[in-house]
């Protein structure tokens, strides 16, 4: 009877789960970076459609927070993750897969369970988006202990662009802190030197203790 309950707990530890996503790339953007933005994109939908993680939503009340805890479970718990249809129209740039891959449910409550108990005491910040322009896409944004991390992808680089000059490949990013009406508090500025097209880059930038959102901006250098 032991042996059986054993067993019968080992069967129901994992879980399959699938995903799916498309993505249009620019031109400015390379087919393996593309792919692996559209993968991402496939994981996270395969995330935030189990069971588990639905029923977790009223704790992940918070776009920040509803962020941390899709990296944490993708990173500590999704496995095995195969794609099961990839379909790529190179003509149009556009880009579709689905995946499957194996969750456990118990570590996924768990995953949930730490994200949100780590995630207290931080003031409850919105992030307002995350912008795009010629040359950098900012792929993620995440709260940290020294301010807001920004994740940005180099759409052009200085190697790229070197006959428009070396201005045009370096960029700032820009995070507002707003109060509760809107009104900015505080701003801070990092620059980005996009070497290449394809880098990635991330930069941490001060948001204000108080602060009820935060703002995005990517602007080039003068």
């Amino acid at each position: 009877m032991a042996v059986a309950g054993m067993l019968l707990a080992l069967s129901v530890q994992a879980e399959q789960i699938t995903g799916q996503a498309c993505y249009h790339y620019s031109d400015n953007e390379s087919l393996i970076a593309a792919r692996n933005i559209v993968l991402s994109l496939a994981k996270r939908d395969a995330i935030e459609s189990y069971s588990v993680f639905v029923a977790s939503s009223s704790l992940l009340d918070n776009a920040q927070l509803r962020n941390d805890a899709v990296s944490s479970v993708g990173a500590a718990v999704l496995q095995d993750v195969k794609i099961v249809s990839n379909d790529e129209n190179l003509a149009e740039r556009k880009l579709c897969v689905k995946i499957q891959a194996n969750i456990d449910p118990i570590q996924t409550k768990q995953a949930i369970g730490a994200t949100v108990a780590a995630f207290k005491g931080r003031p409850s910040v919105e992030n307002l988006g995350l912008p795009s322009n010629r040359d950098l896409r900012s792929v993620r944004a995440d709260r940290t202990s020294e301010g807001e991390k920004v994740v940005v992808y180099c759409l052009t680089g200085y190697r790229d662009r070197s006959a428009g000059g070396y201005a045009s490949a370096v960029l700032t990013v820009r995070v507002t802190s707003l109060d509760d009406s809107g009104i900015p508090m505080i701003q801070s500025k990092e620059t980005i030197f996009c070497l290449d097209r394809g880098d990635v880059e991330n930069k941490t930038l001060k948001v204000a203790t108080r602060a009820a959102s935060v703002q995005i901006d990517l602007v080039e250098s003068q």
